[in-house]
């Protein structure tokens, strides 16, 4: 076997980097995800607004999202 042995140290350091990025990534995951639910749920407002104001259009709502049961 060849000088392919790394300190401890060495190691060390590497995993600890790699740790951190992979919580970075995990915490920017989780805020994608948030702001996807949040447009989400704008739209989601915004059309239950338009069915509140004109009523033809609220009935054309219930037939394409009818109520869960």
């Amino acid at each position: 076997e060849g000088k392919r042995r790394f300190n401890v140290q060495t190691r060390m350091k590497q995993r600890e980097a790699t740790a951190a990025r992979r919580g970075e990534a995990g915490v920017r995951k989780k805020e994608k995800a948030a702001a996807r639910m949040q447009n989400v749920l704008g739209a989601a407002n915004i059309l239950g607004n338009a069915a509140r104001e004109d009523p033809q259009f609220r009935t054309q709502m219930q037939t394409m999202f009818p109520r869960r049961k």
